[in-house]
C-alpha cells in the first residue's frame, strides 16, 4: 500500500537455509523470490575475534529482488547465523544472532547505498538496530551520510508477552558482562545497562526493551493493545518505556500496521 502511494520502500531481511522441521529451503527461497546475488557482502565483527574469523564466519552475502514486482528487497545470507528460524541454542548464540541481524542490516544499508528517512524494525531479534544508531560508540553509523537524513526510528511490537522479547539471560554477572560484549555493548557503561533493562542489576539483556527505549517512536497492532501494554503493571517489563512514550504521543496503536495516511 505504501509503494502504491508513491513512497520509496526498501526491505532488509535474511535468507534462511532450513525450516523449523529441518528441511532445506534455501534454494527454493532463492528461486521462488527471484533473489539474485548482488556481488556485494558485509562483515560483522564480534568481541575478541580475529580478522580471520570476521571474514571466515561472519560475512553476509547480499541478494536482492523486487518483492511483488514493486518493493526493493535485500536479503542477507550467512550459514552460521541464518541457518534456521528462531535459531540459537545458547545465550551467546542468541546474542551473536541478534548482533548479526542488527548490525548486518545497517551495514547492508550502507553497502547498497540506501538513504532512509524512516527506519522501521520489528520484534526483538532486530532490537539492536536502533540502539546502535544512538550509541556514541557507534558514531561512525550516526555520522554516516546514509543515515544523516533519518527523521524517524520506529520499532513495531506485535506481541509483547515476555516470551517474544528475545531476552538473553546471563548465568551470573560476569556472564552477563560477556554477553553484553558479544552483543556489541559495553558493560562498564551504566547507560548501556539501563538501555537493555529497567534494572541495571538484572541478568537479562532485553533487545525489545532496548529497541523501544531508543526508538523515536513505537507502535503496536491496535489502540487497545497500546493502552494495555503502556500500563506499567501490564507492560511485561516494558511498561515504563511504553507509558512514557504514550504520554509523549510517541506510542501508536494502529490497526493492521502502519496508517498509510499518517505515515
Amino acid at each position: 500500500a505504501l509503494v502504491d502511494l508513491g513512497l520509496d520502500i526498501t526491505i532488509f531481511t535474511n535468507i534462511l537455509e532450513y525450516d523449523r522441521e529441518g528441511r532445506r529451503i534455501f534454494e527454493n527461497v532463492i528461486k521462488n523470490a527471484g533473489l539474485r546475488y548482488t556481488g556485494r557482502s558485509i562483515a560483522v565483527p564480534f568481541y575478541g575475534e580475529s580478522k580471520d574469523d570476521l571474514y571466515r564466519f561472519n560475512t553476509g552475502y547480499i541478494y536482492n529482488t523486487m518483492l511483488g514486482g514493486k518493493v526493493k528487497t535485500f536479503a542477507l545470507h550467512n550459514s552460521r547465523y541464518c541457518n534456521v528460524l528462531y535459531g540459537g541454542l545458547t545465550a551467546e548464540d542468541l546474542a551473536r544472532r541478534y548482533r548479526y541481524f542488527s548490525l548486518g542490516a545497517l551495514e547492508a544499508i550502507r553497502t547498497m547505498n540506501i538513504h532512509p528517512t524512516v527506519l522501521q524494525t520489528n520484534e526483538g531479534a532486530t532490537g539492536f538496530v536502533i540502539p546502535y544508531l544512538t550509541m556514541p560508540e557507534y558514531g561512525y553509523l550516526a555520522n554516516d551520510p546514509h543515515f544523516k537524513g533519518l527523521k524517524t526510528m520506529l520499532h513495531v511490537n506485535h506481541n509483547l508477552d515476555r516470551n517474544y522479547h528475545n531476552i538473553i539471560t546471563g548465568s551470573n554477572n560476569l556472564d552477563k558482562d560477556h554477553l553484553m560484549r558479544v552483543a556489541g555493548l559495553y558493560p562498564e557503561n551504566m547507560d548501556h545497562r539501563l538501555m537493555i533493562t529497567a534494572e541495571s542489576d538484572s541478568l537479562e539483556i532485553n533487545p525489545t526493551y532496548a529497541a523501544n527505549n531508543r526508538a523515536t517512536d513505537s507502535a503496536t497492532v491496535a489502540p487497545g493493545y497500546r493502552d494495555y501494554t503502556a500500563d506499567n503493571s501490564r507492560g511485561r517489563g516494558l511498561g515504563d518505556v511504553l507509558s512514557y512514550k504514550r504520554e509523549a504521543g510517541r506510542y501508536f496503536g494502529i490497526q493492521n500496521g502502519i496508517d498509510t495516511v499518517s505515515w
